[in-house]
């Protein structure tokens, strides 16, 4: 070959020698990816933690579904097999986050844990496999309550007394699912799921009534509120304190925020899952059922450029309702108004909607500490519970703002007790007070 040849073959390289050029990258590339395995495993050994490459590892679904995948790649870890009674977790460092979250899969799932190391490519191929799963809106710890599956149990209910017939022919993963299908359907506030010494009696809530709807066999009992915990995030093994916790089906047009309570009783654990729909219509005030001679007093009172106004009755009495129908009555363009609830019940509108979250620290009194930074002219807080969020109430209803609220007492004349019971000192009462709505729901005749 001549000299002129072999520039040219310098400058416009063969299909042969292209290819060879090929093989030699790609097999630097495997070198250089089998080095990085070699190191993974050597750090894993020094750390007394497992190793796994999972480049061909069958990675099943049910196992990935336990940690969501935002919060898989935030903690660069997935979980990459379970089989019922063992979970494995693959992560790139062993932070105290990953330790935590392996810990409590293992607590929820009764299973045994364990943590491995894996490396960057290894951990990305596995996130991948996200990609390969039926989407759905949220995940809520591994356990979901899809829309399909509400739509096809609400079309098989007529009223809540065909709960009775159904619940007895459907798995344990489907019970809850039509638990909550049911209460939707018929417009329920709450289902009470109550252990007997006969059986498991599920009673649904209608129009402030509660009316019996099915009976469920004992032996059942421990699969359906061990599932009912893992979607309300509370501890699995506890069955000897009350627990709280709460969880959010997506729909197409909203989500439904479900409030979970769970209370030790004699023949086991009695749940109230409490169903708020964040699109439900918010009834206007003259639709309440206020009494004619008192309206005109609540709106002269309401519409004053500052004080508190409260609401009082029982649980489920419609406190919530009125303190809606308020805002909405007082919602104008030049007011700016900012809530504080737990959790948001209903979608207002042209107003500032907080939701405080005790485990995470944003209590009430803290959340109203930062709304008073907002310059608000109309503040709602949903409910006052101790003494810190009352002072700091009273404190801004008499510093120029209107404040609304809603206090746990039988009626009207026991708030002053009850505020002065909780420490608020008497003589910031008077001047702070506009006024205090004692209510109770009415039954009335089915239009």
């Amino acid at each position: 070959m001549s000299d002129l040849t072999s520039i040219e073959n310098l400058i416009n390289p063969t299909d042969d020698e292209e290819s060879v050029t090929g093989r030699f990258t790609k097999k630097q590339t495997e070198i250089k990816a089998k080095e990085i395995e070699k190191q993974t495993e050597a750090n894993a050994k020094i750390s007394g933690l497992g190793y796994v490459n999972l480049f061909a590892f069958p990675i099943s679904p049910e196992a990935l579904v336990l940690i969501q995948e935002e919060r898989a790649r935030e903690m660069n870890a997935v979980c990459f097999f379970y089989d019922g009674k063992n979970i494995r977790l693959a992560c790139l460092e062993p932070t105290e986050e990953v330790k935590e979250e392996l810990a409590r899969l293992s607590e929820q799932y009764f299973a045994t844990g364990k943590l491995y190391l894996v490396s960057k490519n290894s951990l990305t191929t596995a996130l991948e496999v996200y990609k390969s799963i039926p989407k759905v809106k949220k995940y809520e710890s591994g356990v979901e309550i899809s829309e399909e599956n509400l739509e096809k149990f609400k079309e098989a209910i007529a009223s809540y007394k065909s709960l009775n017939e159904k619940i007895n022919e459907v798995n344990i993963t489907d019970v809850v699912t039509l638990m909550l299908a049911t209460a939707i359907k018929v417009g329920a506030s709450d289902v009470h799921i109550e252990a007997e010494e006969a059986g498991v009696a599920i009673r649904i809530r209608i129009d402030g009534v509660l009316q019996d709807a099915a009976l469920i066999s004992r032996e059942k009992w421990d699969k359906i509120i061990s599932r009912l915990k893992i979607l309300a995030r509370v501890k699995i093994n506890i069955t000897n304190k009350p627990q709280d916790g709460r969880y959010t089906i997506y729909l197409k047009d909203k989500k439904i925020e479900v409030r979970c309570s769970f209370l030790p009783t004699s023949f086991g654990e009695s749940v109230v899952m409490r169903i708020l729909d964040s699109t439900a219509t918010i009834l206007e005030l003259e639709h309440l059922g206020i009494r004619p001679e008192i309206m005109p007093i609540l709106k002269r009172e309401i519409l004053k450029p500052n004080g508190l106004t409260l609401t009082t009755g029982p649980t489920g009495g419609g406190k919530s309702t009125t303190l809606y129908a308020l805002l909405s009555f007082i919602n104008k363009p030049g007011t700016k108004i900012i809530t504080l609830e737990d959790p948001i019940e209903y979608q207002l509108p042209g107003i500032n909607q907080s939701q405080v979250n005790e485990k995470s620290g944003y209590t009430f009194s803290d959340g109203l500490r930062s709304i008073l930074r907002q310059d608000p002219n109309v503040i709602m807080i949903g409910e006052i519970r101790d003494l810190e969020t009352a002072e700091i109430s009273v404190q801004a209803s008499l510093t120029g703002h209107t404040v609304l609220s809603s206090l746990h007492t039988n009626d009207a004349a026991g708030v002053i007790p009850r505020l002065i019971d909780i420490g608020v000192k008497p003589y910031f009462l008077v001047p702070a007070i506009n006024a205090v709505i004692g209510q109770r729901l009415v039954r009335k005749l089915c239009p």
